[in-house]
């Protein structure tokens, strides 16, 4: 196979993957080392669909290859780790999705991805596969140091596990706890800062810095949901019935996503479905009929934003770590602290407790040196 596209020029290789397009009503090009490709290639298998296939890496000229695709807008781009075959939009279980992914692509359908995003420019190899970038520079680290199961098929591998947890079958475990905190640090942050920031311009929500909404739930009050631009929707719950439901709706959501069936569900565009439509389809990014916004029309804009999910996640579990820190410390929420920091950066005055500690630290210091400690909240030192 490592042949098959030997050519001198890119134009003469992009009318070879022309004519093998026209010769062969499914072609794939995949990678060896892409867990994604394996399991479009096990899936055409299982269905008994034909299909030629064309191994990149495999190939003396798989760059040029790569490189003619783009320029002809090839069947299946799994290129640089590759990305997952995500069916036609809307379609009905994941053959379906597969077969239907096939003809779009080959007409040229599921180029622009999303928000008008050119896929023609993701350099998917910036992020998968063994060339992509590390958590150190190549002066600081080699690539024979990265532990091999960390071998860039997934997004946001920068090859850094310190503590050997992904060995002996454990990378796909903390993958998947990894994504599921990630998104739901995300959550929780946004959660964290928007009410905050409503009600420090004007919008009545009760306890609406997130450490003090339960407490003023569990006094006996009510929240308001201030949705903007519509104005306050109380909410008459107590605190009780609060929690019942949250904890009946979590439950239920577990339950589904642990067993992997479900109620019936309705999607815009799609009408009714069962839960069979994410059989066979990867557990941490099903797809499915619910895709308002086309985030994985474009398989490889579907790869690109999976790594800026995954980066941004990260991000969001550092800010709420940082969050409980800083509620500790200065007794606020981020939104008044970042509000004070781009203000001027001034310190918070002291709480009551700080100012005793600071008191009895500053008698215990003229005891021993013969003089008061000085601090700048005594002289008005910002």
């Amino acid at each position: 196979m490592g042949a098959v596209f030997s050519a001198s020029a890119s134009s003469d290789l992009s009318s070879m993957v022309r004519q093998k397009n026209a010769e062969n009503p499914v072609m794939v090009y995949s990678k060896t080392y892409c867990p994604y490709c394996a399991q479009v290639k096990g899936l055409f298998t299982k269905l008994n669909v034909p299909f030629k296939l064309v191994e990149l890496d495999e190939l003396a000229d798989g760059a040029q290859v790569q490189a003619a695709l783009n320029e002809v807008q090839a069947l299946f781009k799994k290129l640089g780790g590759g990305a997952p075959a995500k069916a036609a939009k809307k379609a009905a279980g994941a053959a379906k999705k597969a077969v239907g992914n096939a003809k779009k692509v080959a007409s040229g359908t599921t180029k622009g991805g999303w928000l008008g995003t050119d896929s023609n420019n993701i350099d998917l190899d910036k992020w998968y596969g063994p060339d992509r970038a590390l958590y150190l520079p190549g002066g600081l680290l080699d690539r024979s140091e990265v532990p091999s199961y960390l071998n860039g098929s997934l997004p946001g591998d920068y090859g850094y596990d310190p503590l050997g947890l992904g060995k002996d079958g454990g990378l796909e475990k903390y993958r998947a706890n990894e994504l599921l905190h990630a998104r739901w640090a995300m959550l929780a942050a946004a959660g964290a800062i928007i009410p905050e920031g409503l009600a420090a311009n004007g919008a009545d929500i009760k306890g609406a810095t997130w450490y003090e909404t339960g407490a003023a739930m569990l006094n006996g009050g009510t929240l308001n949901w201030f949705a903007v631009p519509w104005g306050i929707v109380n909410n008459p719950l107590p605190l009780f019935a609060v929690v019942a439901i949250n904890t009946a709706l979590m439950a239920a959501v577990e339950n589904y996503r642990r067993t992997g069936t479900g109620p019936s569900g309705y999607a815009p565009g799609t009408g009714k479905f069962d839960s069979e439509i994410f059989d066979s389809l990867d557990n941490l990014y099903p797809g499915g009929p619910f895709d308002p916004l086309g985030l994985a029309d474009d398989p490889e804009v579907f790869e690109e934003l999976k790594v800026k999910e995954i980066k941004n996640g990260r991000l969001a579990m550092v800010s709420m770590l940082g969050f409980f820190i800083q509620a500790a410390v200065t007794g606020e929420g981020p939104y008044a602290n970042w509000s004070k920091h781009v203000a001027g950066g001034a310190r918070t005055a002291p709480r009551p407790s700080e100012q005793v500690a600071a008191a009895a630290a500053a008698a215990a210091s003229s005891r021993v040196w013969g003089k008061p400690e000085v601090h700048p909240w005594d002289v008005g030192v910002a």
